[in-house]
């Protein structure tokens, strides 16, 4: 399957280039793209060939490629130069790294490498990528490929995005240098002190031209004449360095040269990431006689980092014309000098002040109040080279660069390497990337852009960077030649359908010939022809569904006779969701433009001075729950002594009770707590509408924001920013509980973008609602929409002629308030409640079908609507259950409502009980331990034994048995209700079944199950004795920073931990729990309890609050540390558990004695 939720815009861009290009060949050049693998889909876990099946232009007497092969053939002995990106991206995959491999014949070359794609995902890192420009000697009918394999975090999933390659003949007769290093003058360590001397790569030349000398075993080459010379540097490393990072730098006469540095290859330690590469692409200027030096040095850690074993550092040098260049410097945007940008921004082409500038005015415009855009004159086609030094001073930041023609992002022409850690002296990163640019035409223009994909600190380029271009001479068929048309393309053009392109070479495409079978059936195409380019076009009939897969089978003759054909898929790389046409109002007030708003709040002025600062926890069910008034304050009681909830400090006039004051929003939602700031991706923010409330505070906010969205049938982006989240929603009412989530972030985060899509079944007027909540810190929100070119437009902006325009009043549905079992939840009915609006609902037409069959239904007034109740008589067994709602409105609309409700496998006591997450290790094969609850992402490792039968009689399914001499384990992906996001923690509750057939021998650990690191977090493990009365099963919590307890950062022993023990014997089978119920004042008032069997056997305090722990978790082993009442254990493995384990549940809750008792009693007997 398809990923590429965060990518919407950059596919929608790629769609126009595609149908606007009219690609023609480079004269001994090849240009491919993909975003697939030759296995299939665009998953890079476990690594692929990727396959080129998006875009193919190559020179046919000098290369041979089919569309969607892997494979590209050389047909000529020589010198080729190949450029390689590997765009990656990744959900929830820490430290997640892959090396991108070129391969000649399916071997490796040594120096044809880039490893820079190090995926921290902390701090909203999810996007990186591979590079690298190399020059190989290759022999006539050699094969290239490109291959990527994970190398850190290897078990975690990421995909690719559209790579590019390109490659080209490098004939004899250009001036070219070209060598490999393993060692700089000093040794083998490249992580040297800056300025020590003896620090430049000792080069052995492959290649040498007139215009150089170089003697072999030295670092210096030595240019013989002026001129400008284009120079490619490639160093793979490795070394076991936490947080270390290698530079290279070009000096000429030992002096560096303003920007022309690789910095890119930050080495974590950490997950098994210990390899990284640097890479330089650029335009010098040097003078008859200068040297060349490439010097490494220490720009974070010390420690030894070596160019990779069996690798080698490259260097690759070309004396270059004038004629067709094109070369600037920027050291800032168009808005300024930061390039971390919320929004995409171009580079301001300005020059650098320190090198000279090249413009071929024949060839090229950039000049005015524009020099952001390169302006082209002549059409053809013209080879990008890109560099930027970064530094920051800020935590995580990504810069992502991207090119545009014509404001439509080019696909596979990109860099998001430039992770910044800003820790042990990690300040600095740059960027490099080499991609063609096809088919220009004239008037074209090509822009640099950068935008965020990081975290959000300034980023600053004091040396600046530099963009060439260089026109590239076109392929001309010699006369006679017979080489027939080829398909080059077939790009998804989204929801739209697909367009291909075949080009003529010496003999031309009969474009009456062509057909088209698409998913099995004959397609109706379209053609245009537009010099050597046919273009086919395809349109659907209905409309796909998202992230759908479709095959075509294209046929063709030439201009010969000879027929042609291809099987070939294209995908619809768009995920949306529908808005049927039924959800359009008609009758709205067009003379109200803008929102309803309805705020709320409870801060700290409500609740305990000295405690939190909000009510609600920043999760979307419980802003619904303060919106609606239902949390009660402990401390106000009515005269019956009844406790009453709280009041909503937004409110003016709440002082006897909840109340809400509706606002009326004239304009757009760009709110900020500071009115005038500049949060989020919009200036001249808006004060949040009745905020501070009373209480004078600018946390615990819940707002509600109402209207009707004007919408054109098809698809529409839309994004929110928020601090913290939301959720927004369109229905036949906007507060409809049945109705569509078009998107949502359930959390707390900082002011951060989420992007969704939609599609309008026609054109109307939309109930929309936005669920907007802020806990504490900052607080902002903005509701947009984003255009084709990615620009971000405020919805309802009168300014903006662009703008989708918002209503607030509107004869109103009556709508479905409430509908039970919600996700995950055991029930024996199903209910619906419906609130009336201006329109009700008939109650003599409610009617359901459960799976299909008429159920019978319990229909009854309430105060505000009509309550129906379907009593099935039992619980509702395991599995996906769909209700069938429909009901006529009192103006005789009728509706069909449709809802899907899964009841999770286990047992009804542990499921009443509201678990997070549960594992229950029933699998038989397979390396994926499938849980019921929480869609955890767990893996066995090391072949665990699977079916083996359950540990107590009402247990459910089977177990897992573990060898701990052999490193078995289950190791969980990051989960936000187990170790990260969700935190801090006050109440957890960890709960399994286990049976140690061996006990570890004295001195030895086997782990039972464990979460996070050194820092914070929990471990249940056994632990070898000498002594069998003393304890051997400890269960133990730390968070030794935040306010500190369970020892502190690093000590050896059991000073002042925090655990409970009791002895386990072999082979005899124990339920395990073990609570924590924290104490959120900060007096460390906090429990931990343990219990076996269903007694506790012992409770230590000193509790506070438990923080997202990210270093990991697993069950039956040590994974990424963990401590013990002895010490920390470092790293993964060596501390297995021998025996088997079942059914483990966590919950965000602290369990009773009674619910415990109750567990184990309902599994395994009286104990």
């Amino acid at each position: 399957m398809k990923k590429n939720i965060n990518k919407l815009i950059a596919v929608a861009a790629a769609i126009l280039v595609a149908s606007t290009s009219a690609i023609a060949a480079v004269k001994n050049g090849a240009s491919l793209k993909g975003n697939e693998y030759t296995k299939g889909g665009n998953s890079a876990k476990g690594g692929g060939v990727i396959a080129w099946n998006e875009y193919s232009s190559v020179d046919p007497s000098a290369f041979s490629h089919d569309l969607a092969s892997g494979d590209l053939t050389v047909l000529k002995d020589g010198d080729y130069l190949v450029a390689v990106t590997v765009p990656l991206y990744a959900v929830n995959a820490q430290r997640n790294t892959h090396r991108a491999d070129l391969m000649v014949n399916g071997n490796a070359v040594p120096t044809g490498l880039g490893e820079s794609s190090y995926i921290r995902i902390t701090g909203n890192h999810r996007d990186s990528s591979d590079h690298f420009t190399v020059l190989v000697s290759l022999k006539a009918n050699d094969v290239l490929t490109v291959k990527t394999t994970p190398t850190a975090a290897n078990n975690l999933e990421s995909w690719i995005a559209t790579c590019s390659l390109y490659a080209e003949l490098v004939e004899g007769n250009r001036n070219v240098f070209s060598a490999t290093a393993t060692e700089i003058q000093s040794g083998a360590n490249l992580n040297v002190e800056p300025d020590i001397g003896d620090q430049g790569l000792v080069w052995t030349s492959t290649r040498k031209g007139s215009a150089y000398t170089h003697s072999d075993g030295n670092a210096e080459i030595t240019f013989k004449d002026d001129g400008n010379y284009m120079v490619y540097a490639n160093v793979p490393l490795r070394g076991n360095v936490g947080r270390g990072s290698v530079g290279l730098t070009l000096n000429l006469d030992e002096f560096p040269v303003d920007g022309a540095r690789g910095q890119q290859g930050y080495i974590r330690n950490s997950n098994d990431h210990k390899d990284a590469s640097i890479h330089y692409s650029g335009i010098i200027r040097a003078e008859a006689d200068q040297v060349l030096t490439v010097t490494t040095e220490q720009l974070a850690q010390t420690g030894e980092i070596k160019v990779q074993a069996n690798r080698a550092a490259s260097i690759f040098i070309e004396k270059i014309r004038n004629d067709g260049l094109f070369s600037d410097g920027f050291t800032t945007t168009v808005a300024g000098e930061n390039l971390n940008p919320a929004s995409k921004t171009a580079l301001a082409l300005d020059g650098d002040g320190a090198n000279l500038d090249i413009i071929d005015n024949l060839t090229y415009s950039n000049d005015g109040d524009s020099e952001e855009n390169i302006v082209i004159k002549k059409a053809g086609n013209y080879l990008l080279t890109f560099n930027v030094t970064l530094f920051s001073t800020g935590s995580r930041p990504n810069p992502r660069f991207t090119v545009e023609v014509n404001g439509d992002v080019v696909p596979g022409a990109t860099s998001v390497a430039h992770y910044i850690r800003n820790n042990n002296g990690h300040n600095e990163s740059t960027g490099t990337f080499v991609a063609l640019l096809s088919d220009l035409a004239v008037d074209d223009v090509v822009t640099i852009s950068t935008s965020r994909a990081g975290n959000t600190p300034q980023v600053t380029s004091p040396e600046g960077g530099r963009v060439a271009l260089q026109a590239k001479e076109s392929y001309s068929p010699a006369n006679g030649e017979t080489t027939p048309p080829k398909l080059a393309s077939i790009a998804g053009l989204g929801l739209d359908g697909f367009e291909a392109k075949i080009e003529d070479f010496g003999l031309t495409l009969d474009a009456a010939s062509i057909k088209a079978i698409v998913n099995g059936k004959d397609a109706s195409v379209t053609t245009s022809k537009e010099g050597s380019i046919t273009t086919i076009s395809y349109a659907f009939d209905t409309l796909p569904d998202p992230y759908s897969k479709h095959t075509v089978s294209l046929s063709f003759s030439d201009s010969a006779g000879t027929s042609y054909s291809k099987d070939l898929t294209f995908s619809v790389n768009v995920n949306y969701k529908r808005l049927p046409a039924s959800f359009a109002s008609t009758s709205v007030d067009k003379s109200s433009a803008g929102f309803i708003a309805n705020v709320t709040q409870i801060s700290s002025q409500s609740l305990d001075n000295n405690g939190p600062n909000n009510v609600h926890g920043a999760n979307t069910a419980n802003a619904e729950k303060q919106l609606a008034g239902l949390f009660i304050n402990p401390f106000e009681f009515d005269e019956d002594d009844n406790p009453l909830p709280y009041l909503n400090e937004a409110d003016p006039d709440a002082w006897e009770g909840w109340s809400i004051s509706p606002v009326d929003v004239d304009g757009v939602i760009n709110w900020n707590q500071d009115e005038g700031a500049a949060v989020g991706n919009f200036g001249e923010d808006q004060a949040i509408p009745q905020i501070p409330g009373w209480g004078g505070s600018a946390d615990g906010i819940v707002a509600e924001i109402l209207g009707y969205l004007e919408l054109s049938k098809g698809l529409h982006t839309l994004g929110v920013n928020s601090d913290d989240g939301f959720k927004l929603s369109f229905g036949p009412n906007a507060k409809d509980a049945m109705g569509v989530i078009a998107g949502e972030f359930d959390g707390g985060r900082g002011a951060a973008s989420s992007i969704f899509n939609i599609v309008a079944e026609e054109d109307g007027l939309y109930p929309v609602r936005l669920l907007w909540y802020e806990a504490g810190g900052g607080a902002n929100v903005e509701f947009f929409s984003v255009d084709k070119k990615g620009k971000m437009i405020l919805i309802n902006d009168p300014d903006n002629p662009n703008a989708i325009k918002a209503y607030r009043k509107g004869d109103s549905a009556p709508y479905i308030s409430r509908i039970a079992p919600g996700a995950g939840e055991i029930s024996k009915t199903i209910e619906v409640d419906f609130v009336n609006a201006d329109l009700s609902v008939d109650k003599s037409t409610v009617k359901m079908k459960l799976n299909g069959e008429d159920v019978s239904l319990a229909t009854q007034s309430t105060d505000d609507g009509i309550s129906a109740v379907y009593d099935h008589g039992d619980y509702f067994p395991a599995g996906t259950h769909t209700a069938e709602l429909s009901y006529t409105e009192s103006d005789g609309t009728a509706r069909v409502r449709s809802y899907s409700f899964t009841i999770p496998k286990g047992r009804v006591d542990i499921l009443m009980d509201k678990p997070k997450v549960t594992v229950e290790l029933d699998d038989v094969s397979g390396n994926k331990a499938v849980g019921a609850v929480g869609n955890p992402d767990t893996t066995y490792i090391g072949g665990p034994e699977l079916g083996v039968a359950a540990l107590y009689p009402n247990g459910v399914g089977t177990a897992v048995r573990f060898d701990g001499s052999k490193d078995q384990a289950v190791r969980f992906a990051d989960h936000p209700d187990i170790n990260v996001t969700n935190g801090p923690w006050e109440e957890r509750t960890y709960e399994f079944w286990f049976k140690a057939e061996k006990l570890p021998e004295t001195g030895e650990f086997g782990i039972l199950f464990e979460a996070g690191g050194v820092t914070r977090g929990m471990n249940i493990y056994l632990h070898g004795t000498e002594d069998d009365a003393a304890p051997n099963l400890y269960m133990m919590a730390w968070n030794r920073a935040e306010t500190q307890w369970g020892g502190t950062l690093n000590q050896e022993g059991d000073e002042n931990i925090t655990a409970v023990s009791s002895r386990v014997e072999v082979n005899k089978v124990y339920h395990v729990v073990f609570v924590m119920d924290g104490d959120p004042s900060g007096e460390l008032e906090g429990t931990l309890t343990g219990y076996l069997n269903g007694r506790e056997i012992g409770q230590v305090s000193g509790i506070h609050l438990l923080y997202n722990h990210a270093d990991d978790a697993a069950l039956g082993n040590l994974y990424t540390n963990a401590v013990t009442h002895v010490g920390d254990a470092a790293g993964s493995n060596g501390m297995g558990f021998t025996g088997v384990i079942d059914d483990a549940s966590f919950y965000s809750s602290a369990l009773s004695a009674e619910q415990v008792a109750n567990h184990f009693q309902s599994g395994f007997g009286s104990g």
